[in-house]
């Protein structure tokens, strides 16, 4: 099961999702990636001394099988990027997550029609009433709504979006552990 490399990578802070993927292009599997050695990591281009010493000691921190599990017992489902399943347009952004942490049903909503909101957490009334215009000419239809989980334009997308029979994704950017608001 290589999913329980992706989410032990994920879950180190420190790392960033183009450094974990810089790994991966570089070994053509993540097991191998997390497991490589400190001699191995010397051959990958752009990878200095100082942050391949980092990486092996946030690694050796990491418990493989209990951070695997804590995923497992809350019922999150891992997509990672290797995962046929994770959205081909989210892999065309700069600095892509590696792993995504889906709650609830994905495959539900129609990845290739989908409408990104994004907007100010103190939203004005007239932002509200605009969006919830253009959402209401989407309904029924099979685009998903995409958004953050904060309050203001956010949550007003996701209310929205229920309203009119549109499926609806929350991105929350804390990490799976974490929930805002």
């Amino acid at each position: 099961m290589k999913d329980k490399f992706w989410v032990a990578l994920s879950s180190i802070e420190q790392l960033s999702s183009s450094f974990i993927l810089m790994l991966y292009d570089h070994f053509q599997d993540i097991e191998s990636a997390f497991y490589a050695t400190y001699s191995q990591l010397k051959e990958i281009d752009g990878l200095n001394k100082k942050k391949a010493e980092a990486f092996l000691n946030l690694r050796d921190k990491v418990d493989l099988d209990k951070t695997y599990e804590y995923v497992i017992n809350n019922s999150i489902d891992v997509v990672t990027f290797e995962n046929p399943d994770y959205p081909v347009l989210l892999k065309e952004i700069e600095n892509l997550p590696a792993v995504l942490y889906v709650k609830g049903d994905l495959s539900s909503c129609n990845l290739n029609r989908t409408v990104a909101v994004v907007g100010s957490r103190r939203a004005t009334f007239n932002g509200k009433e605009s969006l919830k215009l253009v959402l209401k000419d989407l309904a029924n239809t099979d685009i998903c709504i995409v958004s953050g989980l904060a309050a203001g334009i956010d949550t007003t997308a996701h209310h929205t979006a229920i309203e009119n029979g549109l499926k609806t994704i929350g991105v929350i950017a804390s990490g799976f552990n974490f929930t805002y608001p």
